[in-house]
């Protein structure tokens, strides 16, 4: 039981470790765009120690019963995010920064299975908080290591500013989408991106109204039929 408890928590540690890692990967190569905190910049940045540090608490063996508690409790707030976003038809469920995992994938080959052989292989006969006491040069290696890895990275995150625009994606603001030409003058402002897409010289006359949605978004789902109505009934009508 012992043993087995100790390899549950390293396997849990060494999966906290690298999702960790490639979130930060992410936030150092590419903006985060979302109008939900959950998925937004902010989030990761306060996201990304507390998986650290959780990380290398269970992968150091300190406090080993008040580190299973704890990791017991944020997997089952792990399962409860990736039962949510299965169900609202999510395309990844964000564990792994850019790596696109589905979340029904994660839910039963890593969140349930963690969760369920914590909950089985418990570290019978260990207390909560010391005495006994760890060794004094194993706790303060490991403690001072990570009060100083830790603020560095969230410093790092902070202060890196992702390119905008990349030959795999470009962030623009609505307002440069199609800038309005002064009277009697070219439209020399517009976005270069209309040029490339077959809808171009439709949005340069006539007043149309452009839906773009992120094929993530549960509510923008939602809205599409309803969208599709109102191109149904206004079609053919163009001066309604």
């Amino acid at each position: 039981m012992k043993k087995m408890n100790i390899i549950v928590m390293a396997i849990a540690g060494a999966v906290l470790l690298i999702a960790g890692v490639m979130k930060i990967h992410q936030l150092l190569t590419e903006p985060i765009v979302s109008d939900s905190f959950w998925e937004s910049w902010a989030f990761f940045v306060i996201q990304i120690p507390l998986e650290l540090g959780l990380a290398i608490w269970l992968l150091s063996g300190l406090f080993r019963k008040a580190g299973w508690l704890l990791t017991l409790i944020s997997f089952a707030g792990f399962i409860g995010v990736t039962v949510h976003k299965a169900l609202t038809g999510a395309e990844s469920c964000g564990c792994f920064g850019t790596v696109i995992v589905d979340p029904r994938i994660t839910l039963w080959a890593m969140d349930v299975p963690i969760f369920l052989t914590l909950a089985i292989f418990r570290p019978i006969g260990q207390k909560f908080l010391p005495p006994p006491w760890p060794s004094t040069k194993h706790f303060f290696s490991i403690a001072i290591g990570t009060f100083i890895i830790l603020p560095v990275i969230v410093a790092v995150l902070i202060f890196n500013k992702p390119p905008l625009k990349t030959k795999t994606y470009e962030v623009v603001n609505p307002q440069e989408w199609v800038k309005p030409a002064e009277i009697n003058e070219p439209a020399k402002n517009e976005w270069e991106k209309l040029e490339q897409i077959d809808v171009a010289d439709e949005l340069r006359s006539g007043i149309w109204i452009v839906l773009f949605y992120h094929f993530d978004c549960p509510d923008c789902r939602e809205m599409m039929p309803v969208y599709e109505e109102i191109h149904n009934s206004l079609k053919g009508n163009e001066e309604a």
